[in-house]
């Protein structure tokens, strides 16, 4: 696992359930759908597991995995990235990929105020349906602002080399860039491109390139205090492991019913509100068991209860 996301929702996943007295196993396939395949066939057979929960790279990639366990009878929970798979048992994370690129932009307009720029969207990993999606809240929250010129990368294949490169590839095109927009993990690919071309520059220096992204990690917070990252929708991977959890044990354990889908809306994170201590990104990273309840009020699934 390459980003804090992963990294945060699947240890945050574990911790919870070895609280409430279960065992939990990461499987990292590195984005290879024939490694998630055979990985959920040999616990499959080995009779390991009551239930999965998966992070997909690819949407429709998943699928074959997924109908291994369901056909099975064992339960399949996919977390923020929808499963192509229509007879998947319960899906947790934002509502619509879109309003997770939507924020980010809103957040780049509101930080130039209706003055011209000139932006660098990074594009994604194509063909997954999720960079795809993400990229149209972007452009749906750029719509009607003729004031902001678009120029796109290559896709980057959330690969932090390519991310390097193309910032290197756009500011050489595009000297006159203003901000630069991604909305897949690659804030410190671009932060090695704006350097090598001595555009590094911290907020409020002349000469800064203001940079919005997606996640809210407590890498991207740290860069947002130290002034180079101006903007972020927090994808909270913390609460999507909670909600996930709370929907197992629900579904799998109590028996009860549950709905499809628990989904909820996210949140921008600006300079000005970096350091509220609800940001999963200012929680104790790698403490895990420290994490408190992140959905105290109940607000998006009920905490489960015989």
């Amino acid at each position: 696992m390459f980003a804090d996301w992963p990294v945060v929702n699947a240890n945050l996943t574990k911790s919870l359930i070895e609280r409430g007295g279960g065992t939990c196993q990461i499987h990292d396939s590195n984005m290879d759908t024939a490694v998630e395949l055979a990985t959920v066939e040999s616990l499959v057979s080995r009779g390991e597991v009551d239930v999965f929960i998966s992070h997909a790279s690819d949407t429709q990639g998943i699928v074959t995995a997924t109908n291994v366990a369901l056909d099975a009878g064992i339960p399949w929970f996919a977390v923020d990235i929808i499963n192509n798979e229509p007879k998947i048992t319960g899906y947790v994370g934002v509502r619509g990929q879109q309003e997770l690129g939507r924020p980010a932009a809103e957040a780049m307009l509101e930080h130039f105020g209706g003055k011209p720029f000139v932006c660098l969207l990074m594009v994604g990993r194509l063909g997954l349906g999720l960079a795809e999606t993400r990229q149209e809240g972007v452009e749906a929250a750029l719509e009607g602002h003729p004031e902001v010129t678009v120029y796109y990368s290559s896709p980057t294949n959330v690969d932090i080399e390519r991310y390097y490169e193309e910032t290197v590839n756009g500011l050489q095109a595009h000297p006159d860039i203003d901000a630069i927009i991604y909305y897949q993990s690659g804030m410190e690919g671009i932060f090695r491109g704006l350097d090598e071309m001595g555009r590094l520059i911290s907020r409020g220096e002349p000469g800064h390139i203001a940079v919005f992204g997606v996640d809210g990690s407590p890498s991207e917070l740290e860069a947002m205090r130290d002034g180079y990252l101006d903007g972020v929708t927090e994808h909270h991977g913390g609460l999507v492991a909670e909600l996930a959890v709370k929907l197992v044990l629900a579904n799998v354990i109590l028996k009860q019913d549950t709905p499809h889908e628990v989904t909820f809306l996210p949140e921008k994170i600006t300079p000005e509100t970096v350091d509220n201590p609800a940001n999963f990104g200012n929680l104790p990273r790698y403490d895990w068991d420290d994490w408190p309840l992140l959905d105290p009020e109940q607000k998006w699934f009920p905490n489960p209860h015989r």
